[in-house]
């Protein structure tokens, strides 16, 4: 089992030196973060498939629950009104699969050829249709990442000057941030659950709390609606499911 962790990156910090009120938050989101990747899936053709030492499923858990920790972490940043950079989008990919994988995590694609494709679900809820989207070049991640957190900073801003915004509009625009990043799709795989923690981070910086939203037909649908490019992308459907968790939380 790798245990290899970059020594400067604050998002590879163990539970055990967490102070008290981090490791509290880590047991809620580690939770979250079990529930949101519940039920092992298979993905032979995955680059996260399974650890070296792990079976896949083993893998799916341990992953789950650096997952947790990281979040915990994002969100603590999220709630002290920190900001977060493009390099810190590299460092929580990290911060999540260096303690599983070592040195075979992946770094942001970076170059021409290296354009990846991933599947999105897209047609009415009722009757949904499996597409394919392509997330941006190599050479475009950094830069439209950099523009993803800047229109992220302004709705922040935007939501500060409103005093008390609703639940809908603050998670409006952690889910925007969410959408964007798996759309831009930094990395050859664990786009996921990098986004997962980054919105733990939104949700905190908006005055939102921790969630768990289960993996399901509805929740498929309503992510390829916020990533849907042909002129039909809502982030209602998304946005509704994350109020709805948010006030099953409270």
């Amino acid at each position: 089992m790798a245990e290899t962790s970059a020594p400067d990156n604050r998002f590879a910090r163990p539970l055990e030196q967490m102070e008290a009120q981090e490791k509290q938050l880590a047991e809620v989101a580690m939770k979250a973060a079990r529930a949101s990747f519940a039920g092992f899936e298979e993905r032979p053709g995955s680059e996260y498939h399974a650890a070296p030492g792990l079976t896949p499923e083993q893998t799916w858990v341990r992953l789950a629950e650096e997952l947790g920790r990281v979040s915990a972490l994002t969100a603590l940043e999220g709630y002290r009104d920190e900001t977060l950079g493009v390099d810190d989008i590299e460092l929580i990919h990290q911060g999540i699969f260096m303690p599983v994988f070592g040195d075979m995590t992946l770094g942001f694609r970076s170059g021409r050829g290296q354009d990846v494709t991933f599947p999105i679900v897209k047609g009415k809820l009722k009757a949904p249709e499996l597409s394919v989207r392509r997330g941006s070049g190599g050479k475009q991640v950094r830069p439209n990442l950099g523009k993803a957190l800047a229109s992220f900073e302004r709705e922040v801003a935007a939501i500060q000057v409103i005093g008390r915004p609703s639940v809908k509009e603050a998670a409006h625009a952690a889910v925007r941030l969410y959408a964007k990043v798996i759309g831009i799709h930094p990395f050859f795989d664990g786009n996921g659950r990098t986004a997962w923690a980054i919105l733990s981070f939104a949700l905190q910086r908006c005055g939102l709390v921790e969630i768990a939203i289960a993996p399901s037909d509805t929740t498929r649908w309503a992510l390829g609606c916020a990533l849907r490019q042909n002129g039909s992308q809502s982030y209602e459907p998304l946005t509704d499911l994350v109020v709805e968790a948010i006030k099953d939380s409270a």
